[in-house]
């Protein structure tokens, strides 16, 4: 016997959905804005966060929309609603697994930061033209008349007469793209650990010792012989010559890491040069992209995997935690962009104050 929510609950997860998806929207529009207007702003670190943003705007805007187009699943915001869905919240993992192969480029291929430039136009192609595909392709078809957008319990997505397609159209492409990503990460950390070992290896060389230098400058002089004599004075025999000896020891000069990509992500980078510094932020930033995105997928995955077996009886407790993690994309995606660009934020706004006054 089929099992549906209650009025209420369905109400609290609408709810949920509209909330998160504003706060969404606000973040991704702040990012957007202030990236388009502050040229300091345009590192390619938060380049990935701005090109993840339109899928997360649009996918705010889906999420918005909630539960209102449950009633008429044949009408335009039913089915614009799943198209958007479908399109741009899957969008949001392609990016992921591009920030993590740009990572992967950096630090077994020593890309700079004009090479990864030159990478995004077919970033943007890939990573919003694949999930175009099935997003275009579940619009069109139909079967028995029967549109493939239809009543998803949280909003318009794939129907119950097409639940498989949640897993092949949508959940299965977005793990594939995210265990890519992980796997490159892997591959990274063990490129670090090989040169880290080597590092260590090579400061345990007595050539890697420091050592002091001690230079030893002697500075003689004497006084020259008293060549003039007044009347009536006596002169003095020759001073004995007097010499004075100085020492200056100069301890070896700190050198910069000899591997500095090296070094752990999230420490301090003031020991690096600015194409180093620009590399680690990129990295920083990528790997908390794919962290919140596991934050995202892996609720969400539960919860459709489970009204897979459970069709009849959806979980409540998970339709709620899917509705709080999916809109929030864009929310992560500031908060990314908040860490690493605090101090420059801060000093932008002051600026800003000091206008206004």
């Amino acid at each position: 016997v089929a099992k549906d929510l209650s009025q209420s609950q369905d109400l609290t997860i609408e709810v949920i959905e509209r909330i998160g998806s504003s706060i969404s929207m606000a973040c991704v529009l702040f990012l957007m804005s202030t990236f388009i207007c502050y040229r300091r702003l345009r590192k390619p670190s938060n380049t990935l966060l701005f090109s993840a943003s339109p899928a997360n705007f649009f996918a705010g805007v889906a999420s918005l929309i909630g539960r209102a187009g449950l009633s008429r699943p044949n009408a335009a915001t039913c089915q614009v609603q799943g198209f958007f869905l479908e399109w741009f919240m899957q969008a949001d993992a392609y990016w992921v697994c591009a920030g993590a192969a740009n990572v992967f480029l950096v630090f077994l291929f020593r890309y700079n930061a004009e090479q990864l430039r030159r990478l995004y136009p077919l970033c943007w192609v890939i990573c919003y033209g694949i999930p175009a595909i099935p997003a275009t392709f579940s619009l069109i078809y139909r079967q028995n008349g029967k549109h493939m957008y239809g009543d998803a319990t949280l909003w318009c997505w794939y129907s119950n007469d097409y639940m498989m397609s949640r897993l092949y159209a949508y959940y299965i492409p977005i793990w594939v793209v995210v265990t890519i990503a992980m796997l490159l990460y892997i591959l990274v950390g063990l490129k670090i650990h090989r040169n880290n070992v080597l590092l260590s290896s090579l400061q345990s060389t007595p050539l890697s010792n420091a050592c002091s230098r001690t230079f030893e400058h002697s500075v003689s002089y004497s006084l020259a012989p008293n060549r003039w004599s007044i009347p009536g004075e006596t002169t003095n025999p020759t001073a004995p010559p007097s010499s004075t000896s100085v020492t200056i020891t100069a301890p070896p000069s700190p050198s910069p890491p000899r591997f500095p990509l090296l070094r752990n992500l999230f420490t301090t980078t003031a020991y690096l040069s600015p194409s180093d510094r620009s590399t680690t932020a990129y990295s920083r930033v990528a790997f908390l992209f794919f962290a919140s995105n596991l934050i995202t997928w892996v609720p969400a995955s539960i919860n459709r995997v489970y009204s897979i077996y459970h069709p009849e009886t959806p979980s409540f407790v998970l339709n709620v935690a899917a509705a709080i993690v999916l809109p929030l994309q864009g929310l992560w995606n500031c908060v990314i962009y908040l860490i690493v660009n605090w101090p420059l934020l801060v000093g932008i706004f002051a600026e800003w104050r000091r206008k206004v006054r």
